[in-house]
């Protein structure tokens, strides 16, 4: 197992989740890690149809950023696919800097502090987010 898997393993494994749903989540996440598939997406816009997403929340002490995702076509958090061997802090640096043109660096992202496995709505292609 590659140094990268390995550190995302030991994010997720600390994060507390909420309840037993978010818990099932956690642990087919890590489940997912463990195997030996590919775990970042290779070509847009879904394939493999599983992979790394991260997104962050912008946010002060009464209000958070939501932006209006074109593909689905919903109101979320900035965020993004992870790139290949990408970690997942380096991706919420990147789509900061993409989607809100703020430099930053993985110093002041922090570490994941949630996870969900969900599937895409909308009006891509339907694929499975692994995102933290």
């Amino acid at each position: 197992m590659d140094d990268l898997r390995i550190l995302v393993q030991r994010e997720i494994q600390v994060i507390s989740p909420g309840d037993s749903i978010k818990e099932a989540l956690r642990l087919d996440a890590l489940a997912w890690l463990a195997a030996s598939a590919p775990i970042f997406r290779i070509e847009k816009p879904a394939t493999l149809a599983k992979h790394m997403v991260s997104y962050f929340v912008v946010t002060d002490e009464t209000q958070f950023l939501l932006v209006d995702h074109r593909n689905a076509t919903l109101w979320l958090s900035p965020g993004g696919h992870a790139e290949p061997n990408e970690h997942p802090g380096a991706t919420v640096v990147r789509e900061i800097k993409e989607e809100l043109g703020i430099e930053t660096s993985v110093n002041d992202v922090g570490s994941p502090l949630f996870i969900t496995v969900t599937e895409t709505v909308g009006n891509s292609t339907l694929h499975t987010g692994v995102l933290l």
